[in-house]
């Protein structure tokens, strides 16, 4: 019986909104204009971060530069 009250109360449209009438468009909500672009603009930074990271550490380069001063053979791995 509560689910039959709620399906009362409600329209059944998402967010309860019900369409605007043939050939008039739905007028958005003053946050709808700034979330695309906001949304792009930050995958954009983060992939143009994630992309650019160094390939290595810094342990990795500490650790390489103490095995140099110590006399021990360099590591033989791929590098840019």
């Amino acid at each position: 019986e509560h689910l039959e009250k709620l399906a009362e109360e409600h329209n059944g449209f998402l967010f309860g909104e019900v369409p605007p009438p043939p050939g008039e468009k739905r007028k958005k909500e003053d946050w709808e204009y700034y979330y695309p672009p906001l949304m792009t603009s930050a995958l954009a930074l983060f992939l143009f971060t994630w992309l650019n990271q160094p390939l290595s550490s810094v342990e990795d380069e500490a650790m390489e530069e103490a095995k140099r001063r110590m006399g021990f053979e360099p590591d033989v791995h791929f590098k840019q």
